[in-house]
């Protein structure tokens, strides 16, 4: 299991790929993030990744704003 400084440094390389750039495609992996994913097929598409930054051992994946599955604004 990575320990926080390996998580921040593949962050910040990620940050480096793809923030600022959109969405293009999208593979989700879980059972939730598929159903998710097959109600919602093209809500992520072509948004913005603002920034993808670590929190602990998560990355977490900034996106310009849109509506959460549960009908709240996220931005």
């Amino acid at each position: 299991m990575p320990e926080r400084p390996e998580v921040r440094r593949f962050a910040d390389a990620l940050n480096q790929a793809v923030g600022g750039k959109p969405i293009v495609s999208l593979l989700a992996r879980t059972k939730t993030a598929k159903a998710w994913e097959k109600e919602h097929p093209s809500v992520l598409l072509n948004r913005r990744i603002e920034r993808v930054r670590s929190h602990g051992k998560h990355l977490v994946g900034l996106i310009d704003s849109f509506l959460d599955p549960f009908g709240g604004f996220i931005s």
